[in-house]
């Protein structure tokens, strides 16, 4: 495994344990497991002089948040909302990182990927993309708020499984086409960033 990957992935590791030891043992010990990884990673972060990424950061703080809303509300209205508040909360991300990207360069420039950002006009598809993101999960949010007030917490977890995956997907193709769509559009009315420089 090249070491970028490693890198990107030291940055989600927190989110990975908690998902491993609730999906075999439960709620409680994946938050304590969290924790206590947490602690020992960015003990040995500090050891080796590295820095701790706004990523690194932001998935803890996201994990251990909503893990002991959980552990709170357990079974109740919390479990619907959960997966609004999710994507608010991951929409508030993206829209930050479109205005200041600096958490996303910082986690390419990891996995030795920075160059991609030397020049203004990928820089600009990629933030663009980011509000693109935002208006995804806002939207996801609502659909999702919409369904699950009205239906049974089983209902929910089935609905969100096959809309979530498949507006995923969906996305994902939707992103790619933008970012071409728009380069096009922008390049053809010389409007994007290189061009405004000259």
């Amino acid at each position: 495994m090249k070491a970028g990957t490693i890198a990107l992935l030291g940055n989600i590791a927190p989110a990975l344990v908690f998902y491993v030891v609730n999906h075999f043992w439960g709620l409680r010990p994946a938050v304590v497991t969290t924790l206590v990884f947490t602690a020992f990673e960015i003990i040995r972060l500090k050891k080796s002089g590295k820095p701790i990424g706004k990523l690194f950061i932001f998935t803890v703080v996201m994990t251990l948040v909503f893990s002991t809303l959980d552990l709170i509300f357990a079974k109740g209205l919390f479990v619907r909302l959960e997966p609004v508040v999710t994507n608010v909360i991951s929409a508030g991300m993206f829209g930050y990182m479109a205005y200041d990207p600096s958490m996303l360069i910082e986690a390419i420039a990891q996995i030795g990927k920075a160059d991609q950002f030397d020049h203004p006009d990928r820089l600009f598809l990629v933030r663009a993309n980011m509000v693109l993101w935002a208006i995804y999960l806002i939207g996801k949010a609502a659909v999702y708020f919409q369904y699950n007030m009205h239906h049974s917490i089983e209902k929910d977890l089935a609905f969100r499984m096959v809309v979530g995956n498949a507006s995923l997907a969906g996305m994902v193709v939707v992103s790619i086409l933008f970012s071409r769509i728009i380069y096009r559009a922008f390049y053809r009315f010389e409007l994007l960033p290189s061009q405004r420089l000259k």
